[in-house]
Order: structure tokens, then sequence, then C-alpha cells
């Protein structure tokens, strides 16, 4: 008799332990969201210029190439 209330105690404490796994599961979703959210703005932080620059960031620069020079031709 004790074994089956031993049994059904432990039984109980696994389910308590079970929703607190879910529970912090999601807690732990929220986190890992809010942390990329804060590393987008700290990237946005640091392009941005207070001097009155205006400065942005030109995405595949390398794989673009820089721009050819103009050459004029006189006749």
């Amino acid at each position: 008799m004790q074994e089956l209330l031993a049994a059904e105690t432990l039984r109980g404490h696994i389910a308590s332990l079970e929703e607190n796994l879910k529970r912090h599961s999601g807690l732990l979703e929220l986190h890992v969201a809010q942390l990329g959210l804060n590393k987008q703005h700290l990237q946005e932080l640091e392009l941005t210029s207070y001097d009155g620059r205006l400065i942005w960031k030109i995405k595949d620069f390398q794989k673009r190439g820089r721009p050819k020079p103009r050459v004029s031709l006189r006749v």
C-alpha cells in the first residue's frame, strides 16, 4: 500500500515538473526572441551617426564590385 502511495506521489511530482518545464521552455523562447531583437537594435545603433553625416550600409558591396571610373573621350 505504501508503495502505491509513493508511486502516486512521484507521478504527481513528475507531472508538476513537466508543467514547470513547459512554462520555462516558453519563457526561454521569449528570451531568445527578445535577445535577437536586442542584437538587431544594437547593430542599428552602431550604424547610426550623430554628427550630421548620413551614412548607410551598402548590402553585398563586395559582390557588386567597385564602381567603374567614368572616362570621357574627347574628339
